[in-house]
């Protein structure tokens, strides 16, 4: 590389937002640095102590810690792809919508990335959240269960008031 900077992926860990730890990925973050790219992962908060907006501000933090500090470490930031499983592969997702939004950038109470996401890659990513986990069979409807219980969480204190409830 000329410059000495290497193309980034930036992963996001899976558990269900309710467990993991990016150090469960270990082995596949180690692949991709040694197949020539710089690598950032991060922690979040999970559920039930946090809420999608805070778990969308932690994962923001990191972003703009790579912003300051990721050049210096051979960061090529304008060669960024973001990727995650399951969780992550959603978070991936709301993460990439909200770079390019502004007024999703308001609601979840974040500042605009001083780089933009060039690609993304998901895996098994959770991406219809009123689907999700609904116990019994087609018939159930959506809100039931599992599903509702999520809900709950990533809505948090504030419920279907929150300003993010429409987009998650």
């Amino acid at each position: 590389v000329e410059d000495g900077l290497l193309p980034v992926i930036i992963y996001i860990h899976g558990g269900g937002y309710l467990y993991g730890v990016v150090d469960d990925s270990e082995r596949y973050l180690g692949y991709l640095a040694s197949q020539g790219f710089a690598v950032m992962a991060m922690n979040y908060r999970l559920l039930p102590y946090n809420d999608m907006q805070g778990i969308i501000q932690d994962i923001y933090a990191s972003l703009h810690w790579l912003a300051a500090y990721g050049p210096k470490r051979g960061f090529d930031l304008t060669r960024v792809c973001v990727n995650g499983d399951s969780a992550g592969g959603h978070l991936t997702e709301l993460v990439t919508c909200i770079s390019m939004q502004e007024e999703l950038q308001k609601i979840y109470g974040v500042e605009a990335l001083p780089y933009t996401i060039r690609a993304t890659a998901l895996s098994c990513p959770t991406s219809e959240m009123d689907q999700l986990y609904l116990v019994g069979g087609p018939e159930t409807e959506s809100g039931q269960g599992t599903c509702k219980a999520y809900m709950e969480m990533f809505l948090g204190e504030q419920g279907a008031a929150a300003p993010w409830a429409k987009y998650m």
